[in-house]
């Protein structure tokens, strides 16, 4: 499914909610997980959530997951403007799998350095 069409998807969820709820009652607990969310936003959000499918569900942390892995490449970019963008891509790799298992999975792999700190070897 193209990522264009799987967010009308996910979108048409949340356009179908709507935007007032009645107030919680004391019987039901209100978490939020963010201290600036406020109790309706939250369920709000959560209603939206339970709506949704799971192939709605997968596309979302799909393209979540996407986004924070751009947003480390950009972090090492940021950081090593020396870096290649299939550099920057070996490192975030290294980070997020650890020495032992990257080493095993890319034994060909350059080494380079996530944060600003060199390489250890």
């Amino acid at each position: 499914m193209a990522r264009l069409e799987r967010r009308r998807v996910i979108m048409s969820v949340m356009d179908d909610h709507p935007r007032t709820l009645a107030p919680a009652t004391e019987s039901r607990l209100v978490t939020t997980a963010s201290p600036d969310t406020s109790p309706d936003a939250a369920a709000i959000r959560r209603d939206i959530l339970r709506r949704m499918s799971p192939e709605q569900k997968l596309v979302l942390i799909s393209d979540l997951s996407e986004a924070l892995r751009e947003t480390m490449i950009a972090g090492v970019r940021f950081r090593h403007p020396e870096y290649s963008p299939l550099e920057a891509r070996w490192a975030t790799i290294r980070h997020l799998l650890g020495d032992e298992l990257f080493r095993a999975a890319y034994p060909d792999a350059p080494r380079l350095a996530f944060a600003a700190s060199p390489p250890q070897e």
